[in-house]
């Protein structure tokens, strides 16, 4: 006779005899069992046996798991408290301003916040590996999702291309209060992505006393297209407002994979010609902050600058009439 029969649970519902089951295993493992459910053949009992020893190992592995992960987060912690004190009781001793101590203690949190990401470098150092087509196709899917948030280039470009395109998305963690960019920086050809965090877009006068926040901009928020297609200084200045992480691409490396394509390179012409001569963002899917309109950006904006009309200029000064002459008597007479 099983326990099944003994307890009249055999030709119960399945469910019930699930139960009784569930009861009998969570009761073994936690505890040295209750005694209202027992082995009642050999079997049973050679099974009850093993079980018990079986679920003794089970259980002092999953309680040594929960202590060693608890023990690295301690460590962890550790760590970071350790690093700021030492930082703070310097600060102390040499009379620091309260803006240098948070911002020195926001930097401290930065980088043991980057130092969890390490694994990334062991993870390329094993794509780095692979051959050169399983590895492009690897990094393709991989950072598929990533070049579908960049719609500047999913639309307009080649699949082909922007295979090769995934290859050069990199990513990059910004602290707060970091400037990504200074307004009429040059050389610095780079779009934006933004994976986490938010960027203040401000612009400045010329003297850069006054500074004005045009926009904030979000997750999935593309900054920087303007000055990457067409190798412009930067209009604005990008700075972060709390910790930021940022996907971009640069300028260089992707002119340098247009050249294998001619056509999308010929796209790319007609993207940069578009903006330099007709002031036409709307292929980069790009409006004015303050008027939505798409044949300029904020900060030439009519609607929050002085900006006079050319062609009104040039009609003002290039208009003739006819000039009024009153009629004069001269005198003939000689002296």
């Amino acid at each position: 006779m099983s326990w099944l029969e003994f307890y009249k649970v055999d030709k119960s519902a399945w469910q019930v005899r699930y139960l009784y089951s569930i009861y009998y295993v969570c009761i073994s493992l936690n505890t040295v069992g209750y005694g209202d459910i027992v082995a009642r053949n050999d079997r049973e009992r050679i099974f009850a046996t093993v079980f018990v020893f079986l679920a003794c190992g089970i259980f002092a592995y999953c309680i040594s798991s929960i202590g060693v992960f608890l023990q690295e987060i301690s460590k962890e912690n550790e760590d970071y408290w350790k690093d700021i004190g030492i930082a703070n009781r310097f600060m102390k001793k040499n009379n620091i301003s309260f803006d240098i101590k948070a911002r020195v203690n926001k930097y401290i949190e930065y980088l043991w916040y980057e130092s969890k990401d390490q694994q990334v470098s062991e993870e390329n150092e094993i794509i780095n590996k692979l051959s050169t087509s399983l590895k492009e196709e690897l990094i393709y899917h991989s950072r598929e999702n990533i070049l579908a948030r960049f719609p500047i280039f999913t639309k307009e470009f080649s699949k082909e291309c922007l295979t090769k395109v995934a290859q050069i998305i990199n990513d990059t963690k910004v602290p707060p209060n970091e400037v990504v960019f200074n307004k009429g920086d040059i050389g610095n050809e780079k779009i934006f992505l933004i994976h986490e965090g938010e960027i203040n877009l401000i612009a400045e006068n010329s003297s850069g006393a006054s500074q004005t926040i045009l926009k904030t901009l979000h997750k999935d928020e593309i900054f920087g297209e303007v000055s990457f297609f067409t190798s412009e200084s930067r209009s604005s200045t990008a700075k972060s407002s709390n910790f930021a992480s940022l996907y971009y691409i640069c300028r260089d490396d992707f002119l340098e994979i247009l050249k294998n394509f001619p056509q999308d390179y010929e796209k790319y012409c007609l993207l940069r010609d578009e903006i330099l001569l007709y002031n036409n963002y709307g292929k980069l899917q790009m409006k004015c902050f303050a008027c939505r309109e798409s044949n300029h950006v904020a900060t030439s904006c009519p609607l929050l600058h002085q900006i006079p009309s050319k062609i009104t200029v040039l009609i003002k000064y290039n208009y003739s009439k006819d000039q009024e002459r009153a009629e004069f008597d001269r005198n003939m007479a000689r002296k």
